[in-house]
């Protein structure tokens, strides 16, 4: 069996003579694209849980411990509170330090970035 090549038909043309158009004469608006970042003050565990609807929603969120009421085991409960956001949400957890933790969404990128003090002994 032989396959037959068919001729496309002739492509329409448009009328008249080409335009050229700059666009660097054109004002294009410009799209801002806004990341929404929730720092929330943790006093309690229980702050914790209410914030699993705002890591569904993809607001990436700043956890400070720093003014935790509770014992150390409390505390160590908190952060486990934080940590088991992430399976439930599809987020990432990144631990800053022992009062701070951030979620994010996957792909985003977080640096802890260390600053030297004045004296260069913070390196």
């Amino acid at each position: 069996m032989r396959k037959s090549i068919s001729k496309k038909a002739a492509a329409n043309k448009a009328d008249g003579s080409p335009v050229f158009v700059d666009l660097s004469d054109v004002e294009m608006e410009s799209e801002t694209q806004t990341v929404m970042v929730r720092v929330i003050e943790v006093h309690s565990k229980e702050g914790i849980l209410k914030m699993k609807e705002n890591a569904a929603k993809g607001y990436m969120m700043i956890f400070d411990l720093s003014r935790f009421e509770g014992n150390a085991e409390d505390l160590k409960d908190a952060g486990k509170a934080i940590r088991s956001l992430t399976s439930e949400t599809n987020t990432t957890h990144y631990r800053i330090n022992d009062n701070v933790s951030v979620l994010v969404q996957p792909g985003t990128r977080v640096e802890k970035v260390k600053v030297a003090r004045k004296d260069g002994n913070g390196g």
